[in-house]
């Protein structure tokens, strides 16, 4: 007697001893949810002993010290990102520094002596250096009191190391490049308001206010990326953000020969900061102009832009992982807000949005909120304006939305005879057709209309087809129409007076 039920193991035709077999089938149980990686890309130094050019898993800052240097691009970036998202997948791919070059430097001009007692307040990329002034303290004193101050003993995270001589101290990167030095040097950031004042009589003056333009040039990211492997990254964040190595992560990512292509379908994104002013902004991002890599724009940022993608970064991958579809906006951000007068009032967001630049903005209370994040990409190929790919969300919808799919499919399906439609298939047969299969996709689609991914089931279930193409192709025109996100609550409030 034939039979449609199919085993995969049991040789149910051939067995003749006696026996109760039993063979599992795990192709409708597998319910594993999507595991999320952040990859952060930034140079180390020589001090770390992780190897340049190859991604190692980090757990925290313990981890990072000792890999990367305390004090280093990496490590700052993984401090940064860890008091965003303390439990996501992390992974560092480390890039070696420039072996020539001189690092930049900078002077602070102490003045004195001091007519009354109190404290120095300097901030170097963002972290403060405190230190203590007497009344009668000399310009000499003062400022070698403020090399010891900042001592990479007391404070082994500062990016510079510090001497003093005559009243002046000269500070020197300990990052050769122009992304790693870029360290805003400032005093009484906080302002007076805070209790933030130099002491009477003393003056100090800054031969610049950032290092970073006398950096040595940014290694290439190339080598590093392609010892990457076929493992997945889905937020790729990236310290060096020059428009030189910014392009390779949209190559690495490309549709059509990258992680976004059919071949591989490993997916990911790319972030980075830009510190400028709005028109620099947007002629940046211009040059990119890529639906896999987005850049967050804001001016006199106290903390170096790498610290600054890593914050954003964090926020963004926490509100990922909970929802792809949800708004990547309004989000607390633990950077320090530009000065008032460098912050980008609300007709400069709107614009830098239009150019494909994320958004930071500031609240009354001196709060920087992750505004909103789109992509870079604003044109498409024959040049016309093309908000297609304009919010980040789509591409992490769909990338949350292809893998679960492929997933489900390739657990149901990973061993079946492809047979015609109208074929009658008994239960527990091994056959199945395209129009089955299209029925599951139809059913899975539901789950992500419940799930705030997308929306529409009845077009979705009447326009969604499937087709036999013979040799055991079967070929579907599946047209998602993916959830939107809140952006603009518009009131239109109509009154009367009697």
């Amino acid at each position: 007697m034939s039979s449609s039920i199919t085993f995969s193991n049991i040789p149910v035709t051939t067995l003749l001893v006696p026996m109760v077999a039993a063979e599992v089938d795990a192709s409708g149980a597998n319910t594993t949810g999507q595991i999320y990686r952040t990859l952060i890309i930034a140079t180390k130094f020589t001090s770390g002993t992780a190897a340049p050019g190859v991604a190692v898993l980090v757990s925290g800052k313990a981890d990072a010290g000792v890999y990367f240097g305390f004090g280093s691009m990496a490590y700052m970036m993984v401090a940064d990102y860890r008091a965003q998202d303390p439990f996501g997948e992390l992974w560092v791919l480390p890039i070696a520094m420039p072996t020539s070059g001189t690092a930049p430097t900078a002077t602070m001009t102490v003045t004195g002596p001091a007519t009354a007692s109190g404290n120095l307040y300097v901030y170097i990329a963002g972290q403060l250096v405190t230190c203590p002034v007497t009344a009668g303290d000399t310009a000499t004193a003062i400022a070698a009191n403020f090399v010891a101050a900042c001592s990479l003993s007391l404070i082994p995270t500062l990016p510079v190391t510090a001497t003093a001589a005559a009243g002046v101290v000269t500070f020197t990167s300990r990052d050769l490049t122009v992304s790693g030095s870029d360290i805003d040097l400032q005093a009484n950031y906080l302002g007076s308001a805070a209790g933030q004042s130099t002491p009477a009589g003393v003056t100090v003056a800054f031969s610049v206010t950032n290092m970073g333009a006398t950096g040595v040039a940014n290694p290439s990211i190339a080598t590093a990326l392609s010892t990457l492997g076929a493992q997945s990254y889905d937020f790729i964040l990236s310290g060096l953000n020059d428009a030189t190595n910014l392009p390779l992560i949209a190559a690495l990512l490309d549709d059509a020969s990258g992680r976004w292509s059919w071949e591989q379908e490993l997916f990911g994104h790319g972030m980075a900061f830009n510190n400028g002013n709005l028109s620099s902004q947007a002629a940046f991002v211009a040059l990119l102009n890529d639906q896999h890599l987005s850049v967050f724009g804001a001016y006199k940022t106290t903390w170096p832009m790498y610290r600054c993608t890593a914050d954003a970064g964090g926020a963004w991958a926490v509100s990922c992982r909970a929802n792809p579809a949800l708004p990547v906006q309004n989000i607390d951000l633990n950077m320090p807000a530009p000065p008032i007068n460098f912050r980008f009032d609300i007709s400069d967001r709107n614009i830098a949005l239009t150019d494909g630049v994320s958004t930071i903005k500031v609240t009354g209370a001196n709060q920087a909120v992750l505004e909103r994040m789109v992509t870079t990409y604003t044109t498409n190929p024959a040049g016309a304006p093309d908000n297609s790919y304009r919010d980040v969300e789509t591409m992490d919808t769909l990338t949350y939305i292809i893998r679960d799919l492929r997933t489900y499919l390739a657990s149901r399906y990973a061993r079946k005879i492809l047979v015609a439609d109208g074929t009658p298939i008994a239960g527990g047969s091994a056959m199945t057709t395209a129009r089955t299969i299209l029925a599951d996709v139809i059913s899975r689609y539901q789950t992500y209309c419940n799930d705030g991914l997308a929306q529409n089931y009845a077009t979705f279930a009447a326009t969604a087809t499937a087709e036999n193409q013979g040799n055991g192709i079967v070929a579907m025109m599946l047209p998602f129409d993916l959830a939107n996100q809140l952006r603009v609550l518009a009131l239109k409030v109509a009154f009367t007076k009697s």
